[in-house]
């Protein structure tokens, strides 16, 4: 979904650059549509788009590791 959204449709990114990112996220130990989606907004709009797309993803998983830790 991601690769027709981002490539075909909006044409944001090229196929194989869109594919070297993919490539990238396999082999980091997090969930690879996040790691993805992350990449590609850093792609697309820079820090801003990094910190708008990671922030909702992240923080809520930080929070709740550190409620654990507390806890």
């Amino acid at each position: 979904m991601m690769r027709e959204e981002e490539v075909r449709r909006r044409k944001w990114t090229t196929d194989d650059a869109f594919m070297d990112l993919v490539g990238a996220t396999v082999v980091i130990p997090e969930p690879n549509s996040t790691e993805l989606a992350i990449h590609l907004s850093d792609r697309r709009a820079g820090w801003p788009g990094l910190l708008i797309d990671g922030a909702p993803l992240t923080i809520p998983a930080a929070i709740s590791l550190q409620a654990i830790i507390w806890g």
